[in-house]
């Protein structure tokens, strides 16, 4: 390792929502400052006599201080909740064994010697195990000696940045976790990326990677916390905060997160920037998590600021298949200012459909986008050929001179359902500029647009579509907002082709007064108190306001 020197828009992704897709409710045991009810103790074992159970989590302590635990879940209480803060200083170890999932809402804290056990679906499936948003909730061990085991697998734990690349180095397809938070402020800047090319596992359990900062120097091809999480790998769950990242002239990708990516990423959040060569925009991508993924992103959230890259994006820079399986975003976000030379976009810069498939699908972005240089700007995607379902953007996108801008996504030739987008557009001499989309030659379904196109300028201006050259047939049930586009001629929701077929203008009071023609009310819902009272996303509401 080298080294030198010494108010977003938010949705609740925490624990308990990020493993509620398909559970039961309240169907789990929960470790709670409640009286334990519902559930026996017996020599160590502690299992649950209906679907809903507590135990006290100052029983347990008092258990664990006297020997080993095991609480388990069924398939009545399906779950394991941590709802309260629990700690032990005996040597002892706590074996959470779950039916299916165990969300992680307060801390664990192994004060000494203890040892911990986690395991889930040992019985059902689709479950896992999270940590909440709170920033309350993580694991953290006082020694690095204590025995971590999580469905089978011994990780070993590690304190510094320093001590997990000793680690990894000596294996780096082994399983690795993060004994506490650590800040790297002390580290200085570094100039290759901290941890390794990696295709093991690392689990951060919850716990944060503060004032992380990495200059590259010159050589450097890509970096991040990890220069590769590699084909095979899993990064989970560590939230990295306040961390700087800059790239060089020779750069390819840089992310808070990973330059690259080849595996899963999960519930990952960052805080921070990340940048290009600002002088020339000479990197090729730069994201807020990742520069470049390949593989799978999921439950993870970015509020870094993204500048000075030729491809430019809230979470990821470019998300491009790499063989077979789909290059996918789901369930994550964005919500740092981002801009771009070449493309930007909120969540992603570049949909690179080159090599295969890619998806986002329940994702949103809220950060402000701009782009130069004849860019390809959208509030959620800068431009691509991929699937987009059930997302949608808020931030405003601007330029001074584009290609393409569009509120969702600056061009597609993909396919876009169940998505929209509410950020206004400021923009002067754009080829195509749309409420949703800036250029499409793909399809579009059950979708609408809101913002503003007041302050734009362009070839073709449409209140949906900036230019659609898709063949007839290819829109369905898609609107965009009169009284809020400025665009009040109900011929114009494509700027090229007068009535384009399966564009329809309807005023804000009409959006409002129902779901449009075509939106399902089992994906779609309306509330005067969500989203303004617009149609919003069922699975992925903004904050009630």
């Amino acid at each position: 390792m080298s080294k030198t020197g010494a108010g977003v828009f938010r949705i609740c992704l925490c624990a308990a929502t990020l493993l509620a897709f398909g559970r039961a409710a309240e169907a789990n045991v929960r470790i709670a400052s409640a009286a334990t009810h519902n559930m026996t103790c017996s020599k160590g074992l502690c299992t649950p006599d209906a679907k809903k159970a507590v135990l006290n989590v100052d029983d347990l302590a008092s258990m664990l201080a006297a020997g080993d635990v095991r609480v388990i879940s069924d398939q009545r209480a399906l779950d394991i909740d941590v709802d309260a803060a629990l700690s032990w200083t005996s040597p002892h170890r706590l074996t959470l064994d779950a039916w299916r999932s165990i969300a992680f809402n307060q801390s664990v804290n192994l004060d000494a010697d203890g040892a911990l056990t986690l395991t889930t679906n040992h019985g059902g499936t689709g479950g896992d195990f999270a940590f909440a948003e709170t920033g309350k909730a993580h694991i953290a061990f006082a020694k690095l000696q204590s025995s971590l085991i999580i469905n089978g697998n011994s990780y070993v734990l590690a304190g510094t940045l320093q001590d997990l690349a000793a680690d990894m180095g000596n294996d780096l397809n082994g399983f690795y976790a993060l004994a506490g938070s650590y800040d790297a402020s002390a580290d200085g800047t570094y100039t290759v990326s901290a941890l390794p090319d990696f295709a093991g596992t690392f689990e951060g359990l919850g716990n944060a990677v503060s004032n992380y900062s990495l200059q590259l120097a010159g050589g450097n091809t890509a970096g991040g916390l990890f220069q590769c999480a590699c084909p095979s790998s899993t990064v989970r769950d560590v939230d990295l905060v306040n961390v700087t990242i800059r790239g060089n002239s020779g750069a390819d990708d840089v992310g808070a997160l990973a330059g690259i990516a080849y595996g899963t990423v999960q519930g990952i959040s960052a805080s921070g920037s990340v940048g290009g060569d600002a002088k020339d925009g000479a990197n090729d991508s730069a994201g807020g998590l990742l520069g470049l993924s390949h593989g799978l992103v999921v439950h993870s959230r970015s509020r870094v600021k993204v500048r000075g890259a030729q491809v430019a994006g809230g979470l990821v820079g470019i998300l491009q298949p790499s063989g077979a399986p789909a290059a996918t975003i789901s369930y994550s976000s964005a919500g740092g200012d981002v801009s771009g030379v070449g493309a930007a976009g909120g969540l992603v810069g570049l949909m690179d459909q080159s090599f295969g498939n890619e998806e986002i699908d329940h994702s949103y972005a809220a950060g402000n986008v701009t782009g130069s240089g004849g860019a390809y700007v959208g509030g959620l995607v800068g431009t691509g050929k991929g699937t987009i379902v059930r997302s949608f953007a808020t931030g405003t996108v601007s330029a001074r001179r584009c290609a393409a801008c569009g509120g969702l996504a600056g061009s597609s030739g993909g396919s876009i359902t169940d998505s929209y987008a509410t950020g206004a557009l400021n923009v002067g001499n754009c080829d195509a500029c749309g409420g949703l989309l800036g250029d499409n030659s793909g399809t579009v379904a059950t979708s609408y647009a809101t913002g503003s196109l007041l302050e734009s300028s362009g070839t073709y201006l449409g209140g949906l579509i900036g230019a659609d050259a898709a063949p007839a047939g290819s829109l369905s049930n898609t609107y965009w907002d009169t009284t809020t586009s400025g665009i009040t001629d109900p011929a114009q929701g494509a700027g090229n082709i007068s009535n384009d077929q399966g564009i329809a203008g309807l005023t804000t009071a009409e959006l409002q007064a129902g779901l449009p023609a075509g939106f399902s009310p089992s994906v779609w819902g309306e509330n005067s108190t969500i989203n303004n009272g617009l149609p919003y996303l069922l699975a992925l509401p903004p904050n009630p306001r």
